[in-house]
């Protein structure tokens, strides 16, 4: 199988229309949007003169070859005038799902192969907590370190069946949070996470972290 990743794109929310032409400028035929959030506290908006925090959340699957260009792209748009930098990472994708899967994601792909490797330095925490605890659980991850993340608004999907055998409450709303951190700053954020905004907290918190192959947008 080629190497394929999905690229996620955090930007303003007013700049989204920008990287939607970047995508449809490289062919990219998988885009899809969703609305989120910054998790920066009040007193450092009103440090840096940030009044908008509405995000724009950009998922889109392409082969790695192709994100190279597309992250160059995005980079660029990323001046030094520019007081919120669009930050985009690309993960690894494993496999996929037959050819029509194929075709609807990435389309023909003729380009030939080049190795992938993941990222030494970064990778992204994916917490999904119940709904309302986001200051809980980057309160935590700040105390470890953490520069702040980006939230998503989510539902999910647990059954009557699976509270009643493991005795989790399985909210229906969720908020998914992503942290960009260091691969050396990862292990104390998901510890102080799971500490302070774990299973046995309010938040119940669910903690993952996936490798990044490439990262623009932050230091």
């Amino acid at each position: 199988m080629k190497n394929f990743v999905m690229m996620v794109t955090i930007a303003m929310r007013n700049e989204s229309e920008q990287i939607r032409e970047i995508m449809d400028e490289n062919k990219i035929k998988m885009v899809l949007a969703r609305f989120g959030r910054g998790t920066a506290t009040n007193e450092i908006m009103d440090l840096l003169g940030m009044e908008n925090k509405e995000k724009c959340v950009i998922y889109s699957t392409m082969s790695y070859q192709k994100s190279k260009l597309v992250l160059r792209d995005i980079n660029a748009t990323n001046t030094s005038e520019k007081k919120h930098k669009t930050i985009s990472f690309t993960v690894p994708i494993s496999s996929i799902g037959g050819e029509s899967s194929l075709d609807n994601l990435i389309g023909s792909s003729k380009e030939e192969d080049e190795v992938m490797e993941t990222n030494d330095n970064k990778e992204v925490i994916i917490a999904i907590a119940n709904r309302g605890y986001v200051d809980l659980v980057m309160d935590a991850a700040r105390a470890a370190g953490a520069k702040g993340g980006t939230v998503v608004h989510a539902r999910g999907t647990g059954v009557e069946q699976s509270e009643r055998f493991f005795g989790v409450t399985i909210g229906a709303e969720k908020e998914m949070i992503y942290i960009i951190t260091s691969k050396t700053g990862k292990p104390a954020i998901m510890k102080a996470i799971m500490e302070k905004a774990g299973n046995a907290s309010p938040a119940e918190t669910i903690l993952f972290s996936i490798p990044v192959v490439d990262v623009v947008g932050i230091n």
